[in-house]
């Protein structure tokens, strides 16, 4: 069944921050996300640079198993909050996607979706800017998401974490390859 993001989730636009919205605290437990704490479905936020806020924060706060997404910049990126006892602030550049219903939608199927080939297609279609590509949260709403069965999401998440701990395996072949080539001529 076919439907709009925006019926089956809540979408949330990070905080816009300003020059007083926060500042470094050396005891604090709030971080900022950033894209480069996301590597394709896997989020491990980075607690190096706590914040302390001066704006209220709680709708911008990332909640376990919401998904982030980024909606700047020519590479999008999509990955599921994990448990954590720090919080954990979206700036601007991400949107938290909350499904309404995790009875029919799995966050890490969400995740997979939206970097699948026909969510980016319609995305670089609905993108804005040249110099900084935008998709706005219009167009983020307004994507069709086939929802198969909560079974169905699970295999296709097994599936992609198959293909992953193939691309490791053979990115770790590669690289031991690589090795052995250099030892040979370290011999000589």
């Amino acid at each position: 069944m076919s439907q709009t993001l925006q019926q089956v989730c809540t979408i949330q636009s990070g905080i816009t921050l300003r020059k007083d919205s926060c500042e470094p605290s050396e005891d604090g437990h709030t971080h900022l996300l950033s894209v480069a704490d996301m590597d394709f479905i896997h989020l491990t936020p980075s607690t190096r640079f706590p914040q302390r806020f001066t704006t209220k924060i709680d709708r911008y706060v990332a909640q376990p198993n919401d998904v982030l997404f980024s909606v700047r910049g020519t590479h999008l990126k999509a990955s599921v909050m994990p448990e954590h006892p720090e919080t954990f602030v979206a700036p601007s550049h991400l949107c938290i996607l909350t499904p309404n219903d995790r009875e029919k939608l799995l966050p890490e199927y969400l995740a997979i979706y939206l970097l699948s080939e026909p969510s980016q297609r319609y995305f670089h279609e609905k993108r804005r800017g040249s110099a900084v590509p935008l998709i706005t949260k219009k167009s983020l709403g307004e994507l069709p998401i086939s929802l198969p069965s909560l079974e169905t999401q699970a295999r296709l998440i097994r599936l992609h974490q198959l293909l992953e701990t193939e691309k490791d395996l053979q990115n770790r072949i590669h690289q031991l390859h690589e090795l052995q080539v250099q030892q040979c001529f370290n011999k000589l």
